[in-house]
C-alpha cells in the first residue's frame, strides 16, 4: 500500500478510535486527513482546497428551484469533502507552526 503516514498512524488512530468510540466514519476520516496532510507543501493544499470550495459554490449557482436531488447532491458531496481538505491543511499548518513549547495548546 503506497500510503506511508496511513500506515504509521492507522494503528494509533484505531486505539483512540476505540477508546473514544468514534463512529466508523470520522475513524475514516481521521485517516484520511493524516495522508492528505502528508504530500506536499500545506500552502498549495489549502490554495487547492480554496479553488475546489470555490468552484463547487459557483456549481451551486447553477442550480435552481426545480432542480433534481441527483444534481444537487454530488455538488454538495463534493464542496462538503473540498472544504474539508482546506480544513485540514489550515489545522496542520497552525499546529507546524507552533513553537515547540506551546505545542500541546495547537494540538488540542
Amino acid at each position: 500500500m503506497k500510503a506511508p503516514a496511513l500506515l504509521d498512524a492507522a494503528e494509533r488512530l484505531a486505539e483512540r478510535a476505540r477508546k473514544e468510540s468514534w463512529p466508523d466514519a470520522e475513524y475514516l476520516v481521521a485517516c484520511l486527513q493524516r495522508e492528505v496532510t502528508a504530500h506536499g507543501p500545506v500552502r498549495a493544499q489549502a490554495a487547492d482546497g480554496i479553488m475546489l470550495c470555490v468552484g463547487g459554490a459557483l456549481c451551486l449557482l447553477l442550480v435552481g428551484p426545480s432542480s433534481p436531488y441527483a444534481v444537487l447532491l454530488p455538488m454538495l458531496l463534493g464542496t462538503g469533502v473540498r472544504c474539508g481538505l482546506l480544513v485540514t491543511a489550515d489545522v496542520a499548518a497552525a499546529i507546524r507552526s507552533a513553537p515547540v513549547d506551546k505545542a500541546g495548546l495547537t494540538s488540542g
